[in-house]
Order: structure tokens, then sequence, then C-alpha cells
């Protein structure tokens, strides 16, 4: 059973990468926070927050400009993250880019002692920004 939902952190504040983000004026127009756990980076940023556990909400309510991804990817099976790809381009305008933080942290696959799954996820896409814990990459909708 996928117990990716019990790796949602509760933040006091702003994660790294939603920090660089912002830093860098790139969450700009309407934003979604895919995979947003609790859900705090999003109230703080006023943005909108999908978690499928913990901010369920229907996408009926039109295209993004920007997504972000943080820390999902490496919390679910590669099958779940061919989907979660999937449902971000849906989720994007034509012009649409998508932030995906992935741990770089991790040298190999590993179940917790909480039995969360933990992979190292390597995407085929462009690079935003580096850092020795996470890479941000960068998936436009063209």
């Amino acid at each position: 059973m996928n117990k990716s939902w019990k790796t949602a952190i509760h933040r006091k504040k702003l994660s790294r990468p939603m920090r660089e983000l912002d830093t860098r004026n790139l969450l700009r127009g309407r934003v979604l926070d895919f995979g947003c756990g609790h859900g705090f980076d999003a109230n703080y940023l006023r943005i909108d927050g999908y978690d499928p556990y913990h901010c369920p909400v229907r996408f009926s309510r039109g295209k993004y400009d920007v997504i972000t991804c943080n820390y999902v990817l490496n919390v679910i099976s590669p099958r779940e993250r061919t989907v979660a790809l999937a449902q971000m381009k849906y989720l994007l305008k034509k012009t649409g880019i998508a932030y995906i933080t992935v741990r770089r942290d991790i040298k190999k696959d590993y179940v917790t002692k909480r039995g969360t799954q933990q992979y190292r996820v390597e995407l085929p896409m462009p690079v935003l920004f580096e850092h020795r814990d996470f890479i941000i990459y960068v998936m436009k909708n063209d």
C-alpha cells in the first residue's frame, strides 16, 4: 500500500524550492502547487494547492501558467510518477511551465522506518537550479 501521504511535512516557513522560485520571480500568473501536502507553501503564496490526501480538489477551474511539484516524485512509484507528470502537462496552459523538484541525497531506492518509499529520481528535462540536497527541473508544455 502506498504511504506517500505520510511524507508530508508540517511547515512553518516556505520550502527551499519555493523560496528559490519566488526569489527568481517565476511564480507568475495562475500557479498550482501539485502535491502540496498540508498546503503551507500554497497558503503562504496564495496560490492553488492540490494533494490527493491532504488537499483534494477538482481540476475543473482551468489551466495553469505555472505548476510546482516539490519532493513528490521521490515518494511515488515509477507508474504513479508517469501519471503525475501527465496530469501536470494536462493542467498546464500551452505556454505553461512546471518546476519539478526532486531530492538529490537519495543514492538508491529504500523504505523508511515509517514504511514510506524513497526513490532516486533523475528526469530527462532541463535543470533550472541545483543544490546539494535537491534539483529543480523545468517541464514545458510544448
